[in-house]
């Protein structure tokens, strides 16, 4: 894996900006159960003519990699703008959240929409994704609730797809542009779909950096390591919670399957949340993992057909 000469690539306001040739931060927060993603964007002394073509509403897209491996880690629209001054330099940050490029105008546009008897969800979602000509990744509904008598819906898509998927005990995110809605997390369901994806390799060869760290609320201040017997070390570490740090990646997301092989964490994990970052500090992905088991205490199904 090639992992060297960063590239950055900033296409907003119908301008375009390289990295190299500026200076360029961001930060790409992802989250499985946040809904849409959010980016923040620094660009570093840009001509004011050029600042100012850039307003709120403005498509934004963030490419970023290595030399032959660029790919898109963010796509929304601009939220909010800022101008900072930092000793010599004048810095543009540029809010973003992650929505789906729309073919129907404004997607954060409020609606009322009613569709026909004996139809379930996945068709007033997929019908609602063709309207609005956003694309959908996974639609993987742990219950498919039908609606005998019909269904209206009110609300931004956004609103609409949340109360949807909740209805069909599912979550939902938006991630560069794409919808992706699978089953509630610590459910079978859920674990079946996980278990057949593409796992994404992490070592030291594919750019793990340091040693992943359990989270505190999974271990104790005082635990005592010789006294506990091998099977409530192995409970522990199998329900156990790690941060997780990258050489940038784009294929580490929410609700994407990893298989870590390092000095503490050690088999497959589910992608909670994270962060793809640019700075003075480094070129990397932050991600907090799960452990990846099947669920000995399945919640049951509550929507019935």
């Amino acid at each position: 894996m090639q992992l060297y000469e960063r590239k950055v690539n900033v296409i907003v306001g119908g301008s375009q900006f390289d990295m190299p040739g500026f200076k360029i931060d961001f930060e790409v927060v992802f989250d499985a159960e946040g809904g849409t993603n959010s980016a923040t964007v620094s660009i570093y002394n840009l001509k004011k003519s050029t600042m100012n073509s850039i307003n709120k509403g403005d498509a934004i897209r963030i490419n970023a990699g290595y030399n032959g491996r660029v790919h898109t880690i963010f796509q929304g629209v601009v939220s909010d703008l800022m101008i900072e001054y930092a000793d010599v330099d004048v810095v543009l940050s540029i809010l973003a959240v992650d929505e789906p490029e729309s073919e129907s105008g404004t997607f954060n546009r409020y609606f009322i929409k009613t569709f026909n008897k004996k139809i379930y969800a996945s068709e007033i979602i997929q019908s609602l994704a063709d309207g609005f000509g956003v694309a959908i990744g996974t639609m993987n509904l742990r219950a498919d609730k039908y609606y005998a008598s019909g269904r209206t819906v009110e609300g931004t898509f956004s609103e609409v797809l949340s109360e949807l998927a909740n209805e069909c005990e599912s979550t939902y995110n938006i991630d560069a542009g794409v919808i992706y809605i699978n089953p509630l997390r610590h459910t079978n369901d859920a674990y079946n779909i996980f278990k057949e994806q593409t796992v994404v390799i992490l070592n030291k060869s594919t750019g793990l950096l340091g040693t992943p760290s359990m989270r505190q609320e999974d271990t104790t201040e005082e635990l005592d390591m010789d006294a506990l017997e091998t099977v409530n070390i192995r409970s522990i570490l199998a329900k156990a919670e790690y941060d997780v740090f990258s050489l940038l990646n784009n294929e580490l997301r929410a609700d994407k399957m990893v298989n870590i092989s390092s000095n503490t964490a050690n088999g497959d994990y589910l992608i909670l949340d994270g962060k793809h970052i640019c700075n003075d500090g480094g070129f990397q992905t932050y991600i907090h993992v799960e452990a990846f088991e099947e669920s000995q205490e399945d919640i049951p199904t509550t929507v019935s057909n």
